[in-house]
């Protein structure tokens, strides 16, 4: 089909017969949409001529000749593309991807993508005999690293880039790339990275990552789909992405279910940033046999720190209770023994 899509779905769909190539799109422009599940017989079992914005292009096969168990002749924008399989470019052939990632993509040659332009990709988890990665790429400012095959990343060319072997080219690492998360598929790059700042801006061709962050961030360009903002930001960025919120910065400090507390402050006490119920709230100060037990909303995953106050027209209010204080389940108390004569006391806690 020819069209111009947003947040579509075209999944299980296929194209057969002697010249059938795109079982998915064929000549679109497709934006946050899932392509899923489609073949094809002759090339692009996913799609074929087409631009592809914000895309998951996932578990396509292609059975013909020209390849592309996700795309071919495509271009592809901040998309990941995965698990997808042909006998040349299981991910993509004859393409240009810029700020994706290919992961869990196979073929007999070039797992991830074969005879295209890579720039600022991440491509791990690929499989082929003759280039696990790539095979025939032009591969700038990327990662191409624990992809799996008989032959290793084959031919084309490497510029400013991560790969596990020694390949011709200007700026190039074999240090591992050193992610978050391989495990969990979090390719966001540790803030020891050799990936970090050692890109080339002349070879950066968007404003973007594929979060949808500034694609350059302190000067000089990462290598990779994603760009290093710090350790924290790292593992907010991932935070509102399973919360189905934006990540391109617009929902960081917005307060997403009016419960007082915004989006940063939500993950930092890792709370529900959609549900006003799940929040960090103080509850009761009653008398105890040794002091005030003092209450509040609390999690398994946080430490707190509690602090008291006696006059709030002090020009420090707030003194220290006490720091560290392992969070539970539901409502924790913690008895301030040193809460001894007739107050007024006033609290306030924090995440650790």
């Amino acid at each position: 089909m020819k069209a111009t899509l947003t947040d579509c779905i075209l999944i299980n769909n296929m194209s057969d017969g002697g010249y059938a190539p795109g079982g998915g799109a064929i000549r679109g422009t497709l934006t946050r949409c899932l392509i899923a599940g489609n073949s094809g017989t002759f090339g692009g079992g996913g799609v074929i001529y087409s631009t592809l914005d914000d895309c998951v292009v996932s578990n396509n096969v292609v059975a013909g000749s020209l390849g592309g168990g996700g795309c071919i002749w495509a271009s592809l924008n901040r998309c990941l593309v995965i698990g997808n399989s042909g006998d040349y470019g299981g991910g993509c052939i004859y393409s240009t991807a810029n700020d994706s990632v290919f992961v869990g993509n196979s073929a007999v040659a070039g797992g991830g993508a074969r005879e295209s332009t890579l720039n600022n990709c991440t491509v791990v988890g690929n499989s082929a005999e003759y280039g696990g990665g790539v095979s025939e790429c032009a591969v700038n400012n990327s990662i191409v690293y624990y992809n799996t095959g008989q032959y290793p990343d084959q031919g084309g060319s490497f510029q400013f880039s991560c790969v596990p072997t020694n390949v011709p080219g200007t700026g190039n690492t074999t240090n591992p790339p050193q992610f978050v998360n391989l495990a969990a598929r979090n390719f966001r790059l540790l803030a020891s990275s050799p990936c970090i700042n050692t890109g080339s801006n002349a070879l950066a061709v968007t404003a973007s990552d594929f979060d949808s962050r500034p694609r350059i961030y302190n000067v000089t360009v990462d290598m990779g789909a994603y760009e290093f903002q710090s350790m924290n930001q790292n593992g907010f960025i991932g935070w509102l992405r399973q919360s189905g919120l934006p990540t391109d910065g617009s929902a960081d400090f917005t307060d997403t279910d009016a419960d007082g507390a915004n989006n940063w402050q939500e993950w930092r006490a890792d709370t529900v940033p959609t549900n006003a119920a799940s929040a960090l709230l103080m509850g009761t100060a009653t008398n105890g046999v040794t002091g005030l037990v003092v209450s509040w909303v609390s999690v398994a995953t946080r430490s707190y720190w509690l602090e008291r106050g006696e006059d709030l027209t002090a020009a420090a209010p707030f003194q220290t209770v006490a720091t560290n204080i392992p969070g539970v389940v539901g409502t924790k108390t913690f008895n301030d023994t040193s809460a001894t004569n007739g107050g007024p006391y006033f609290y306030r806690v924090g995440v650790q």
